[in-house]
């Protein structure tokens, strides 16, 4: 008799979502807030490495309180992201094909003085395609599931609190059946001589800010972008050596590195590095999780192989009309 392996709370986090926070996170850490957005820019911390499974500050390591796992619970803290991998997507046949149809995909022009920029938004809807289909499971023992999007557009304070307590509820949930509660981390302290000189600015009006500097759908995707390497930069599927995961950090930190207050051409430069940047990556990416899948190299004899079998189960379809009875024939 097969064992069937009872599931977990599992959750899908919108690219999208995820950064707009993490544009917030990074540009609001360079200016001198007023306590309130010194106590929230301590929530998007926490919350940027909910998705952190190997860094010095990880979950498994690291009191937080919007850890969604059931740290106890998980099998092997080395490999929860390869494992999830393996427990929920490697067998999807339209996950296996996306992958390859990513690799084999010759098509994009990333070169920004092309008049083809259409390529930039193809590959920030092939990011949240490949996202989309990612799924983490806490391990609790709870069958359900939920997608972690501020598609309400509520202010960002609000959509935290709201998934801190999506997360204290399931934690509370997890108990009941042997699981544990999430950690919390303390606020900041302010001595008395702390003087605050700004709020906290939300997405829109640092997308304002930048305006004069980029243009407001190539920001968009910009945000796409950091959402995707806060995704897999931690992930553990590339250790710290790697160009993958060195240009996955950079590409976090993107807004750090823009060069405002250069010439257009520059930027522009600029722009173009980062999209063939966020394309390697990629490239690299779907590599290793067709590894990880299939335990085997992603490469061009498994798109060959690929293309041969589709042409073969095309060749064996019948395309000829069916004839007609001879009853119908004399009506």
């Amino acid at each position: 008799m097969r064992n069937i392996v009872k599931g977990g709370i599992v959750y899908n986090f919108d690219i999208n979502t995820i950064g707009k926070i993490s544009v917030e996170r990074e540009y609001n850490n360079a200016l001198h807030l007023d306590k309130d957005g010194v106590a929230l820019m301590t929530e998007l911390n926490a919350f940027a490495h909910s998705l952190d499974f190997k860094s010095k500050n990880n979950v498994f390591i690291k009191s937080n309180s919007y850890i969604f796992l059931i740290k106890e619970n998980v099998p092997n803290v080395s490999s929860y992201f390869a494992d999830n991998l393996k427990k929920h997507l490697c067998g999807n046949l339209e996950f296996q094909n996306l992958l390859i149809d990513i690799y084999s995909d010759d098509t994009f022009n990333l070169n920004f003085e092309s008049i083809n920029t259409m390529s930039y938004v193809k590959l920030t809807e092939t990011l949240k395609k490949l996202t989309d289909f990612i799924i983490f499971e806490d391990y609790s023992g709870i069958e359900e599931r939920h997608t972690i999007n501020n598609d309400n557009k509520i202010a960002t304070q609000d959509f935290i609190r709201n998934v801190k307590l999506l997360y204290g509820e399931n934690y509370n949930k997890a108990v009941k059946k042997g699981g544990v509660g999430s950690d919390d981390e303390s606020l900041p302290e302010f001595d008395e001589y702390y003087s605050p000189i700004v709020s906290f600015n939300s997405y829109d009006t640092i997308k304002d800010n930048y305006s004069q500097h980029i243009a407001g759908d190539f920001f968009d995707n910009l945000a796409i972008i950091i959402g995707y390497a806060n995704m897999f930069r931690y992930s553990g599927l590339f250790s710290d050596r790697t160009n993958a995961y060195k240009s996955l950090n950079s590409l976090y930190h993107l807004l750090k590195y823009y060069p405002i207050y250069d010439e257009a051409s520059v930027k522009n430069e600029y722009i173009s590095h980062i999209y063939k940047e966020t394309h390697f990556t990629l490239i690299e990416l779907v590599k290793k999780i067709y590894n990880v899948c299939m335990g085997k190299n992603l490469n061009k004899s498994v798109v060959k192989s690929r293309s041969v079998k589709l042409s073969e189960y095309a060749s064996n379809i019948d395309v000829t009309p069916a004839k007609k009875s001879t009853r119908s024939s004399n009506k």
